[in-house]
């Protein structure tokens, strides 16, 4: 009896011996890759910064430590006020017991703290404006001394006289500001020490003259800080002289 073979057995016995069709084993060629085109433009060289920029970039400097100076000095003023105004509410109607003023104690500590710090910068700042306006007349001196033309040497120098006087003057009255702003933290200081001891003892001191005062000097502070402000805009050229 002849075995017959069937057909469709014969490609799945091959191909199970491993005798199939061969595979490849090459792997399809992916497409090459090709950079992009860079669109993207260098970015433009920044203009070398003239000697004359460097020199008067000098007045911008000033005004940049005097608006610095101002805003502390705004702080200052903001926080003392505050804390006068919270005392002050708080001595109002009856009489105090020792409770009560020890907790008032508390929070003038508390608050008076806040005003020493900004008190505190305050005063460093003002060494920062000035080493800024030292800086700015030194230059003015350094280009005067580069004029060769004697008459026009001389105006040149006595309009820098001129101005330095009328700085230095506000300049002076400002540095005074700042010194009594240190002077108002300690009599804030002196406050609370009346205030603890009158928590101890349960009897409060009249210490209200020291609270007005205070409150005035506070206000003070700021006061010759606005001219400076004024002076610096003169320098500058944003305002004219007979503002």
């Amino acid at each position: 009896m002849t075995l017959r073979l069937i057909p469709l057995a014969v490609p799945i016995l091959l191909t199970a011996a491993g005798c199939g069709k061969p595979t490849s084993t090459t792997a399809p060629r992916s497409a090459a890759k090709t950079a992009p085109a860079s669109n993207a433009v260098p970015p433009a060289l920044a203009a070398p910064i003239s000697e004359t920029d460097k020199e008067l970039s000098l007045g911008t400097q000033l005004r940049a430590s005097v608006s610095t100076l101002q805003s502390y000095s705004a702080a200052f003023q903001k926080t003392a006020d505050g804390a006068a105004h919270r005392l002050r509410e708080s001595l109002k109607g009856e009489v105090p017991n020792g409770a009560k003023l020890g907790m008032m104690a508390s929070a003038w500590e508390q608050d008076w703290k806040d005003v020493g710090t900004h008190a505190q910068s305050l005063k460093e700042q003002q060494q920062s404006v000035t080493a800024a306006e030292a800086r700015l007349w030194a230059k003015m001196t350094e280009i005067n001394g580069t004029i060769s033309d004697p008459k026009l040497k001389e105006r040149d120098k006595a309009a820098n006289d001129k101005r330095k006087a009328e700085w230095q003057a506000c300049w002076g009255s400002a540095c005074k500001r700042v010194e009594l702003a240190s002077q108002v933290v300690e009599r804030g200081k002196n406050l609370h020490r009346v205030l603890k001891n009158s928590a101890l003892r349960g009897e409060l001191v009249d210490c209200m003259d020291v609270l007005n005062s205070i409150e005035a000097d506070t206000k003070a502070v700021t006061k010759d800080l606005t001219i400076l402000s004024e002076q610096v805009q003169l320098l500058e050229g944003l305002i004219g002289p007979n503002r």
